[in-house]
């Protein structure tokens, strides 16, 4: 696409996207008892996404998740989005994390070679987007195929 129907293209994503799309997500069952138990345990979550920060809020806030999360790293609305490895190494260094403690929880490969290149651990969950040939063939530290793998894991 020449960037003008780029830009256009975009626009009406996001249009569509900030009144109708981001309420058409869906909580997989079991994710805010796992959220409340890390958070009750003083784990600190962040939530790490190349969707725009906006929206990323919008979510979380409509699905009262935001209460688990320090903070969001995520996107401008500029027409080029942060990488997976650009937004987990500014969170990593912003927050002073410590490699040995932190762990990148995610269902793409993106968050799998995120983890990698800021040499954090990774969990890839099998019940998200990805499949589990590219998440496999991003060789993850851990991979579960639920939720109360994860939350075993996580404890």
């Amino acid at each position: 696409l020449n960037s003008e129907k780029l830009d256009l293209g975009i626009k009406y994503y996001r249009e569509y996207y900030s009144t109708k799309g981001l309420y058409e997500n869906i909580i997989y069952e079991g994710i805010e008892k796992l959220l409340n138990e890390l958070f009750l345990s003083h784990k600190s979550l962040y939530l790490v996404t190349v969707k725009p920060h906006v929206f990323a809020k919008e979510i979380l806030d409509h699905f009262g998740l935001e209460r688990y999360f320090l903070s969001i790293y995520g996107s401008d609305l500029s027409s080029l989005n942060k990488t997976k490895e650009e937004l987990i190494g500014n969170l990593i260094r912003d927050k002073k994390l410590s490699a040995d403690k932190t762990v990148m929880v995610g269902d793409r490969k993106h968050d799998i070679l995120g983890a990698k290149y800021n040499k954090i651990k990774s969990i890839a969950v099998t019940y998200g987007y990805g499949s589990m040939k590219e998440l496999r063939d991003s060789f993850p530290n851990y991979m579960v195929h639920n939720i109360n793998e994860l939350t075993d894991l996580l404890r």
